[in-house]
């Protein structure tokens, strides 16, 4: 039998969330579909270990994007075209009707600049009339998409539940506290600095930044003028995984949050979550249970979290176990992948 062909738009450049998401979850399902990714973040087109992959370079205007996805359409007879994120969703008016297909919905619209809310609204809007199917990656997500009620599904995103962690050390001195992304103002990076300087006077702790951005230069001068000795930044990390493998706690205060890949994945590593009641995070971290969840932008309310979990160690041990069996659960990979797969199928 002749596989299905499904293409995979995702037009950002850069290499978040979402785009993570496309180079763990696709590729695994190259045995059942014939696969083709249109891609514009040099770094997913690098990591995916496809052969029929497309690179758009970040400078080619929208319009040439989408003619370039029409002719690969109709050139390969595409079935199916998954379109991720919401630039990708924007395209969906201006391609082959009866193509099939799936809007892939990562974000939140509060993540939308107030200015952008009234074209974004109209963009999204008509991506999601003109598509087949609606897919958000939370609860939250899919409930903030008015109308719609036959096309919308979730699919929670999933992570690597590794075979192995390190059991907490409860006796241990110095508390390892880990951040992973973006570094700008909405992922609340700034607050926590504030409460790691504020909490290392009565605190042994260090706190390991992995990641990039506009905040970048700033904290690294930051750090060095006043010479934090127990605050590292790392930039862009390969081995995410053994930075989560040897912490303690994670952090990441944002103030807006769809269903972030890098609270799962802390998770999963058995690490309690300090985070913000916010977007799709309650869906995954239960206040009390497998983290603690504080209002964004409140610098008091993110210390007592901190100092809770900094003067508790065994509520960090328990919350870390709850958590990685709540994303054993839940939000393993393959149940995302299986979910994936049956949403493929079922398509008529």
């Amino acid at each position: 039998m002749e596989k299905r062909k499904v293409l995979i738009i995702s037009c950002t450049p850069f290499y978040g969330g979402a785009e993570i998401f496309v180079n763990q979850v696709f590729p695994k399902l190259e045995e059942c579909y014939d696969l083709f990714f249109q891609v514009r973040s040099d770094k997913l087109y690098n990591n995916l270990s496809v052969s029929k992959k497309f690179f758009i370079d970040a400078h080619v205007p929208f319009f040439e994007e989408i003619s370039f996805a029409r002719k690969l359409i109709r050139r390969e007879k595409i079935d199916i075209v998954i379109l991720n994120g919401n630039r990708a969703i924007y395209m969906a008016p201006f391609l082959q009707t009866k193509t099939y297909k799936i809007a892939y919905k990562h974000s939140s619209s509060a993540s939308t600049p107030l200015i952008k809310k009234g074209i974004y609204n109209i963009l999204i809007t008509l991506g999601f009339w003109c598509s087949h199917k609606i897919i958000g990656v939370s609860r939250m997500v899919v409930d903030e998409i008015k109308g719609f009620s036959l096309k919308k599904e979730v699919i929670y995103n999933g992570v690597f539940i590794p075979t192995y962690v390190k059991s907490t050390d409860i006796t241990k001195a110095r508390v390892r506290i880990a951040y992973v992304g973006r570094l700008e103002r909405e992922k609340g990076i700034e607050e926590a600095l504030d409460v790691i300087k504020q909490l290392s006077f009565r605190y042994s702790m260090v706190f390991n930044i992995a990641g990039t951005g506009v905040l970048y230069q700033e904290i690294k001068q930051k750090i060095e003028q006043e010479q934090i000795d127990n605050i590292h930044l790392l930039g862009q990390i390969d081995n995410v995984n053994e930075l989560l493998l040897n912490s303690d706690i994670f952090i990441l205060p944002s103030y807006n949050e769809a269903f972030p890949l890098s609270v799962l994945e802390a998770m999963a590593y058995g690490l309690p979550v300090l985070t913000t009641r916010i977007g799709g995070i309650p869906e995954a971290v239960d206040d009390g249970v497998t983290g603690i969840l504080v209002s964004p932008k409140d610098v008091n309310e993110l210390s007592r979290g901190l100092e809770e979990l900094l003067m508790n160690p065994s509520m960090r041990d328990q919350m870390g176990k709850a958590g990685r069996a709540k994303a054993q659960k839940f939000f393993n990979i393959e149940k995302t992948i299986e979910s994936i797969d049956k949403l493929l199928k079922d398509i008529s």
